[in-house]
C-alpha cells in the first residue's frame, strides 16, 4: 500500500463518521409556535373584572402558572432547535473540510514527479493531510459533544417543569428512570452505585450511560486547575464507584468485564485513566462503605475520602502489573556485553512481564485519548516503558538489544498518547530522551513518534498552557539534537545494525516526527518569534553567533528525505516572512523606516539551513564540494514543493510572493561554481537586494534617476532580470553598479539591514 492509499484509508474512516445524507436541522422539533399560542389562548383565558373572589383569584394563579409553562416550554423548543441545527451544520462544515483537504493532498500529490523517490517525497503531504485530517475530527467530535452536553440542559429544564407541576400531571409518574438507561428521571449521586456494578456485570446499556457520564466531564475538570473546576455530584460519585467496585479486581477480572462489555470496554479504561489524576477530587471508598455526596449542586463533598486521584486507586491487578517493572539483564545469548551464564533464569519471569505489560497496553489502548492528562496509569507505564528500553542496552554501551521493544511501542501507542506525561519525561530526563533516540527501533520509530506527533498540533492551542507545554517539549528536544556533544552519536550512532548510522537512516518515522515538532519553532531558532508559539527556550544566543544547536537540528533532522522537505520548506516560508516584514515596513513609511530585524533573522535562518543542509548531505556524500552542490539542490527542489503545495507563513500585505524568481535565488542561490572544501558556500546579497528593489520600485520608493538606471534590466515593468555573472560584461558592471547606487541613495535606515543580513548569514556558516 502506497502513502497515498494509506491516506485515503484514513480519509475514508475519519468521513464515515459523519454519515450520508443531509443531516436534520431542528425545524422538525420546534413546537415553540403552537406553544405561544397555547400560552397566549391560556392567557386569554383570565377571570376578568366579572369574576372576584378567592376562587377567581386561585383560578387566575394556577391559569397564569399554566401560560408561564406554555411559554418556558416554546422557549426550551427553540432552544432545542438551535442546538440540533447547529450539531447538523458541524456535521456538514466536517465533510466540508475533509473534501477540502483530500483534494488539497491530491493536488499536491500531482506535483510530485514520478520516480523513485515518489513515495518518500509524497510523506510530508500526506503527513501534513492525516495531521487536517485529524484536526477537523477531534474539532467536530469536541463540538458535538459540547452540544451534547447543552442539549442535556435542555433536558434538565423539562424535568424542571415537570417536577413543578401538580402531583398527577407528572408525565410517566410511577415509571422513574432505571440505572440501565430507561425511563425519564435525571440520575442522582445515588443512583451510582448501581450503575457501576450493572456496568461491570456486562451490561451494556449502563456502560453507555457511564460513558455519556464521562463523556461530560471536560478538559478543564481533567487539567492543572481542576480543583478550579471540580466534578458535579454525580460525576464524582460515579468515579468514586467504579473505584470502589474495581479495587479488587485482578487482570483477570478486568479482561472478563472487557470481554462482557464488548463495544462499550472503554468505559473500564477512562474511569481508571480519571480515578488516577492527580488533578481530580472524588469520593474514595478504599475504606469500604457508601460515601453518597449531596444531590445540591455545588454542595459540600464529603471530607473523609475525598480524595486526588492515584496509582493507589487502580484495581489491584493492574497494580500488579505496573508494580513487576522492567529491571531485567535480558536473554544471555545470543546478547553481548552481559554479564551471567547461558541459562536464562529470567526468561519466563520476563515474559510474563512482557505478556501482562501489552494486555494492559491494549486496556488503556480502549479508551479516549482526551482523559490521558498526566494521569498516574499512564505516568506509570511510562516508567515501565522507561526501564524496559534502559534495560536492553548492554552494560558496557557498546550494543543495544530488542527482546523488549514490543513492550515498549506497545506502551508508546498507548500509554504514550498522554501529552502532559511526554512533556514531564522528554523535559526532565535527558537519559530517557537519549534512549529514544538513539535506541534503533524495530517499526522504524514509528511507535516513538508518538510521543511527539502531538507537538506541532498543540504548538498553535488557543489554550496557553497546551501551547505553552508543546514550546517547552519541543525545546527540550532541540536542546538534546542540537547539542554539539551529541552530533556524533546523532549522525554516527555505532550500535545499530549498520555502521555509523544517523537517526534519519535509523529510524525515519521518528525522525519525520520529530522535524513536524520542530516546525512551528523554526522562527525561535533564528530569533524572532512571529506565529504567536510559546514555552521555546532560546539555546543559541549572541555569546555563539554561529547557532550551533539550530544548525545541528537541522542538520540532524536532514538526514532523513521527508523530515529534510519538512523542515526545508518551513524555513524558506518563515524566511519570506521575515524579508516580507522588512520589506513591508520600507513601503508603509514610504523609505522613511525598516524593521532592520527582520532581516538579521532571515540572514541568520538562511545560514542555518543552508549550513544544517550541508551537514546532513555531507553525512552520505563526503566529498565537500559536491555536498555543496547537493545540499544547494536539495534546498530548490523543497523551495519549488512549497510554491506548489504549502503556501507561506502569513504576513500581511506580503511584497514578496514565493513565486518570485528573485526570491527564490535569494534564499536558495545558484548551484555552487567553485568550491574550498570544508564549509558551505557564501551566498552572494545581489539576487536579495534585486528582489527588494523590485518592490520598492513598484511602490515609488527611492530617486526617479536610479529607476531609470534599472529601467533596461526590468522584466514586464516589475521584475528586475540579473545579468549573467561576468566581470568583463558591461551588462553586468552596468546592473551591479546601478543596483548599488539605488541602495546607497535609500540611506542607511534602507541599506544598513541589507548588510546585517548579509553579516548574519556569514556568523552561522563561518
Amino acid at each position: 500500500m502506497g502513502v497515498l492509499d494509506g491516506f485515503d484509508a484514513t480519509w475514508s474512516n475519519a468521513r464515515e463518521t459523519f454519515g450520508e445524507g443531509a443531516p436534520e436541522t431542528g425545524e422538525r422539533f420546534d413546537q415553540s409556535g403552537q406553544l405561544r399560542q397555547m400560552q397566549t389562548t391560556v392567557e386569554s383565558a383570565a377571570p376578568g373584572s366579572n369574576w372576584t373572589g378567592s376562587a377567581a383569584s386561585a383560578y387566575d394563579a394556577k391559569n397564569t402558572k399554566h401560560g408561564q409553562l406554555f411559554g418556558e416550554m416554546a422557549v426550551l423548543d427553540q432552544r432545542l432547535n438551535t442546538k440540533i441545527t447547529e450539531s447538523a451544520q458541524i456535521v456538514q462544515t466536517g465533510r466540508q473540510n475533509l473534501d477540502t483537504v483530500r483534494q488539497w493532498v491530491y493536488d499536491a500529490a500531482a506535483t510530485v514527479p514520478q520516480g523513485k523517490t515518489r513515495e518518500q517525497m509524497l510523506v510530508p503531504i500526506v503527513k501534513n493531510g492525516l495531521g487536517q485530517v485529524t484536526e477537523i475530527v477531534t474539532k467536530s467530535n469536541a463540538d458535538l459533544a459540547r452540544i451534547g452536553g447543552e442539549i442535556g440542559d435542555i433536558n434538565k429544564g423539562w424535568q424542571a417543569l415537570k417536577e413543578g407541576q401538580e402531583p398527577g400531571e407528572k408525565d410517566g409518574e410511577g415509571d422513574p428512570q432505571k440505572v440501565d438507561g430507561e425511563g425519564s428521571e435525571e440520575l442522582k449521586p445515588e443512583d451510582m452505585e448501581e450503575l457501576a456494578r450493572k456496568t461491570l456485570e456486562g451490561d451494556q446499556r449502563a456502560a453507555a450511560k457511564v460513558d455519556e457520564i464521562l463523556q461530560g466531564i471536560d478538559h478543564q475538570q481533567l487539567g492543572p486547575n481542576a480543583k478550579d473546576h471540580p466534578l458535579d455530584p454525580v460525576q464524582a460519585e460515579l468515579v468514586g464507584q467504579m473505584q470502589a467496585q474495581m479495587s479488587d479486581m485482578s487482570m483477570a477480572d478486568v479482561n472478563a468485564a472487557r470481554d462482557r462489555l464488548g463495544d462499550e470496554r472503554g468505559v473500564l479504561t477512562n474511569a481508571m485513566q480519571v480515578m488516577s489524576n492527580p488533578n481530580v477530587e472524588y469520593p474514595r471508598h478504599d475504606k469500604g462503605g457508601t460515601q453518597v455526596v449531596p444531590s445540591t449542586p455545588g454542595g459540600p463533598l464529603p471530607n473523609d475520602g475525598v480524595l486526588p486521584g492515584d496509582t493507589g486507586a487502580l484495581p489491584a491487578g493492574i497494580q500488579e502489573v505496573l508494580n513487576e517493572r522492567g529491571d531485567f539483564n535480558g536473554p544471555p545469548n545470543p546478547s553481548a556485553g552481559y554479564p551471567g551464564t547461558q541459562t536464562d533464569y529470567e526468561g519466563a519471569e520476563r515474559q510474563r512481564a512482557a505478556d501482562n505489560m501489552k494486555n494492559l497496553a491494549d486496556i488503556v489502548g480502549d479508551g479516549d485519548q482526551r482523559f490521558q492528562q498526566g494521569t498516574a496509569l499512564d505516568r506509570e507505564m511510562m516508567s515501565n516503558a522507561k526501564e524496559w528500553l534502559a534495560a536492553q542496552e548492554s552494560p558496557d554501551g557498546t550494543k543495544q538489544e530488542h527482546w523488549g521493544d514490543e513492550v515498549v511501542e506497545r506502551v508508546f501507542d498507548t500509554a504514550g498518547r498522554d501529552t502532559v506525561v511526554n512533556h514531564d519525561m522528554l523535559t526532565s530526563d535527558k537519559d530517557f530522551l537519549q534512549d529514544v533516540m538513539t535506541h534503533e527501533w524495530q517499526d522504524n520509530g514509528d511507535s516513538a513518534s508518538t510521543l511527539t506527533d502531538w507537538i506541532s498540533r498543540d504548538a498553535y492551542s488557543t489554550d496557553a498552557a497546551v501551547n505553552e507545554r508543546a514550546g517547552q517539549t519541543a525545546s527540550a528536544i532541540a536542546d538534546y539534537l542540537g547539542d554539539p556533544a551529541n552530533k556524533d552519536t546523532l549522525m554516527n550512532n555505532t550500535t545499530g545494525s549498520l555502521p555509523n548510522m544517523s537517526l534519519g537512516q535509523m529510524n525515519p518515522e521518528l525522525t519525520q516526527s520529530l522535524a513536524s515538532a520542530m516546525s512551528p519553532y523554526v522562527d525561535e531558532m533564528a530569533g524572532r518569534n512571529i506565529d504567536g508559539t510559546s514555552g521555546w527556550n532560546m539555546i543559541d544566543s549572541s555569546a555563539d553567533l554561529s547557532y550551533p544547536h539550530a544548525t545541528n537540528v537541522f542538520g540532524v533532522l536532514g538526514t532523513d528525505p521527508g523530515a529534510a522537505t519538512t523542515m526545508d520548506t518551513r524555513s524558506i516560508a518563515v524566511q519570506q516572512a521575515f524579508i516580507n516584514e522588512y520589506a513591508n515596513s520600507v513601503i508603509a513609511s514610504n523609505g522613511q523606516f525598516s524593521d532592520a530585524s527582520a532581516m538579521e533573522a532571515a540572514g541568520r535562518l538562511k545560514g542555518i539551513t543552508d549550513h544544517g543542509a550541508f551537514l546532513s548531505v555531507s553525512d552520505v556524500q563526503h566529498d565537500a564540494a559536491q555536498a555543496k552542490v547537493d545540499a544547494q539542490a536539495r534546498l530548490a527542489a523543497n523551495y519549488d514543493l512549497l510554491k506548489d503545495i504549502a503556501g507561506t507563513v502569513p504576513v500581511a500585505g506580503d511584497a514578496l510572493t514565493i513565486n518570485s524568481a528573485l526570491l527564490k535565488e535569494a534564499i536558495v542561490g545558484q548551484p555552487p561554481p567553485s568550491f574550498q572544501p570544508g564549509s558551505p558556500p557564501v551566498g552572494s546579497s545581489l539576487a536579495m537586494q534585486s528582489a527588494l528593489a523590485s518592490v520598492f520600485l513598484q511602490n515609488g520608493i527611492g530617486d526617479p534617476a536610479d529607476w531609470a538606471r534599472l529601467q533596461p534590466f526590468l522584466h514586464g515593468d516589475t521584475q528586475l532580470d540579473i545579468p549573467k555573472e561576468d566581470t568583463s560584461s558591461t551588462d553586468w558592471t552596468r546592473y551591479q553598479t546601478a543596483m548599488t547606487n539605488y541602495f546607497d541613495r535609500l540611506g542607511g535606515v534602507i541599506n544598513n539591514p541589507l548588510g546585517d543580513y548579509d553579516q548574519a548569514y556569514r556568523d552561522v556558516i563561518g
